[in-house]
């Protein structure tokens, strides 16, 4: 613990050699913070809180922050928890505010090293709950129980104090056995139904029924072998059709295919409108050579004369320069009283420090009196002492509250003294700082001005340098002018001739669509000649394939038709051998051979 309730300074207690403990000590020595220590590190809370949120005021009255750690084992391994809680604001006479800067958990591992298991608050809690088993109200009423509060878990509702006992014994277990055998019964019991049915319906069934539906069978299998001939005979018929048909499909997929493939009537057009965007790009990019050509004859003479905005430059930066040295000037004078405000500052910061470590002494005297101020209510004079069995003679005199309570506020006023002093010197430090980096940035800035200035002309000549340079940037402005009309031109034509392109492109993608369309079919490849006749060869090559296509498809629908005589021959004379057995079914009703026979009997 460090800044942690009564402990100021960094304090250990060991507990790996210890079986049972007791904290013995005067009030206020700090024996109930060590416990609001263990829980705060484990919860992040304090029970003697009235809200559990509250964490400002774990932190010392002098400190700035309070981190607590713990270190313990749990099922053979051992957890390290650590807190650290940061004074946000801090107003008079309150503890002020405070917010969680570091929760973490790591885990030791074998191999020495530790395994980050929370790297927050959330994941703290979480993790703590899960390897404990409990959350703090359940800790604190079983395993840590506060000053005074052992009565409510003796007086709490039964129900609370059952379920709290079955998570701690985990009696959860037959709870969950309970309903495993319910499961396995209700289980049983629709087996038992399900078998109980079965064997009502087996009731009826006798040896002559029995016979009779053996009979069947074998007549139907006897059946089976007079069709199976007939049978393979017409699979082998109809995997003919079915092959006939499939290829009667892909002669009309790519006749559908064939008959999209024409020549857009909009195709015609672009051989002269692409002529037309080629002259006049090629005649506005001559306009734009010559403009060019002029644009730089006239910026050549703008360099003769030198660059205006250059000349312009330098005068400005001469008169920079006078203002930089007048600048430092100032900024020096500036700069020694602001040293001599630090300077006092310091001095009044180190007084308001010594004076806050005096009221602190006095506060820890003060309250040692009003410790032993207890002791002393209980003698009586002519007594035994109760602590040295000695007769008292006289009761001595002792610290009252009035004394402490002043050593008390005496110790708050010195520390907002201390910590006004102590702004203000930060203050003048912070204006020293700033008014030195100023002036080494002026003085910067004015020597770089000096060395740029090296060499550099008279005003007047540079007054005349600056009237020549403004003629020939005239010249040049209006050169340019006439070149970006040019440039425009060039700009108006080329776009021309993009869209032409772009739609000459997208004809070509609407081209080669239709290729991929019929390309299942080999169509012959592009020339790579225009556009048009591209397509041409594409329409030309589609009719003769679609004439090629008709005559096929003639011949295989004349096949196919002797195939479907055949099978109506053969389907006929199946039926009249089923109707033999004394069977009326429809063609498609005749069992398959093989294992298929006998199940319709069945």
């Amino acid at each position: 613990m460090e800044g942690f309730g009564t402990f100021r300074e960094r304090t250990v207690v060991d507990f790996g050699q210890l079986e049972l403990v007791a904290f013995v000590g005067p009030t206020g020595s700090g024996k109930s913070t060590v416990i609001d220590a263990l829980t705060f590190a484990l919860y992040g809370s304090v029970a003697r809180y009235d809200d559990l949120k509250l964490v400002a005021p774990v932190i010392h009255q002098l400190a700035v922050e309070a981190k607590v750690r713990l270190d313990f084992e749990l099922g053979g391994r051992t957890y390290t928890a650590v807190r650290v809680v940061r004074r946000t604001r801090s107003e008079a006479g309150s503890a002020g505010r405070a917010t969680t800067k570091e929760a973490r958990l790591e885990r030791l591992e074998p191999d020495g090293g530790s395994r980050v298991l929370a790297g927050n608050v959330t994941e703290l809690d979480d993790e703590v709950k899960r390897l404990i088993g409990l959350d703090f109200s359940q800790f604190t009423r079983t395993i840590v129980l506060p000053q005074g509060e052992f009565a409510r878990f003796i007086k709490g509702a039964p129900s609370e104090r059952q379920k709290l006992l079955s998570q701690l014994l985990d009696l959860d277990v037959f709870a969950r056995m309970g309903a495993r055998a319910r499961d396995r019964y209700k289980e049983a019991g629709q087996r038992v139904e399900v078998l109980s049915d079965r064997l009502s319906r087996l009731e009826a069934v006798t040896p002559e029924a029995l016979a009779q539906v053996q009979r069947l069978v074998a007549d139907l299998d006897a059946f089976s072998e007079q069709v199976r001939a007939g049978r393979a005979e017409l699979e082998a018929i109809e995997a003919q059709l079915v092959e006939r048909r499939q290829l009667v499909a892909a002669i009309d997929r790519g006749l559908a295919a064939l008959a999209v493939v024409a020549l857009p009537a909009e195709v015609a057009a672009f051989d002269s409108l692409a002529a037309a965007a080629r002259a006049a790009f090629e005649e506005a990019a001559s306009g734009l050579a010559q403009a060019r050509t002029r644009y730089e004859t006239a910026h050549e003479a703008l360099e003769a004369a030198g660059d205006g905005a250059e000349l312009q430059a330098r005068l400005a930066r001469r008169h920079q320069l006078r203002e930089m040295e007048t600048a430092v000037v100032g900024l020096e004078a500036e700069l020694d009283a602001a040293r001599g405000d630090h300077q006092a500052a310091l001095s009044v910061a180190g007084q308001r420090e010594r004076e806050a470590e005096a009221a602190i002494e006095v506060l820890q005297a003060a309250r040692t009196g009003a410790d032993a101020a207890v002791w002393i209510a209980r003698l009586v004079a002519g007594q035994p002492c109760p602590v040295c069995d000695q007769v008292v003679t006289a009761i001595p005199d002792h610290v009252t509250d009035e004394a402490l309570a002043e050593a008390q506020a005496g110790a708050r006023q010195c520390q907002q003294n201390l910590t006004a002093a102590t702004a203000a010197a930060a203050k003048a430090d912070g204006r020293v700082q700033s008014l030195e980096a100023e002036l080494a940035q002026r003085g910067k800035t004015a020597d770089e001005l000096t060395v740029a200035l090296d060499g550099v002309a008279d005003p007047e000549t540079l007054t005349r340098q600056l009237g020549r340079a403004q003629q020939a940037a005239d010249a040049v402005r209006g050169a340019g002018a006439a070149m970006r009309s040019a440039e425009k031109a060039l700009a108006e034509a080329s776009q021309a001739q993009e869209r032409v392109q772009q739609a000459e492109h997208g004809w070509r993608q609407a081209f080669v669509a239709q290729r991929d369309a019929v390309a299942e079919l080999a169509p012959p490849a592009p020339a790579s000649r225009s556009l048009v006749e591209d397509w041409q060869g594409l329409c030309g090559w589609a009719i003769t394939r679609s004439e090629g296509f008709q005559a096929e498809r003639a011949e295989v629908a004349a096949a196919g038709k002797e195939l479907a005589e055949a099978k109506a021959t053969i389907l006929a004379g199946l039926t009249g051998v089923a109707r033999s057995f004394g069977l009326e079914a429809e063609p498609e009703q005749l069992p398959v051979a093989g294992g298929g026979a006998s199940a319709p009997a069945r």
